[in-house]
């Protein structure tokens, strides 16, 4: 054994170097941000899926309304845009009264609970379209009822509100 080789030995030893730490530190960054990323599209889903579960809700209260209130015309009352506060049929002069108070209050509930969220209930032969509650593409000539409730919930510029469409026969 040469004395010049333990010197050599112990300059030259494995260990980390700068690069591969750098190295190391790029690879967890780079799977840091794929977390992150998959946390916002969780959020986003969560979100858009409670929106969706809000519309059900309120789509499936009104039909309840309207099969409870066989005296009223919802039809004729959702072109009605007058707000009559009578919470009780007795309260009411009459099922017509109450239909545009369950429409009135179901509208203040969507507008409530979704973000621009309007809605109306129409007889339409071909229920999935419109795109509002000023435009709600309702034919008025099929024995179909529809529930359409319009929220402003994606972030796509290509489609700028989301739709749920009850089809139902009273």
């Amino acid at each position: 054994m040469c004395l010049g080789c333990a010197v050599r030995e112990q300059m030259f030893q494995p260990g980390f170097t700068l690069l591969e730490v750098l190295v190391a530190l790029l690879i967890l960054s780079i799977g840091v941000l794929g977390l992150a990323s998959l946390q916002f599209t969780g959020v986003k889903s969560n979100r858009e899926v409670y929106y969706r579960t809000q519309a059900a809700i309120l789509a499936q209260d009104i039909v309840g309304r309207l099969q409870a209130n066989h005296q009223g015309n919802y039809l004729m009352a959702a072109s009605s845009g007058d707000a009559i506060r009578c919470q009780t049929p007795t309260g009411c002069s009459s099922g017509e009264r109450l239909a545009i108070d369950d429409l009135s209050l179901w509208r203040a509930a969507i507008a409530a609970r979704l973000p621009s969220g309007e809605g109306t209930v129409c007889l339409d032969s071909s229920p999935n379209d419109g795109d509002s509650e000023v435009q709600p593409a309702c034919d008025g000539t099929s024995g179909i009822s529809a529930v359409k409730i319009w929220w402003g919930g994606d972030d796509n510029t290509a489609t700028p509100y989301q739709r749920l469409v009850l089809p139902f026969t009273p």
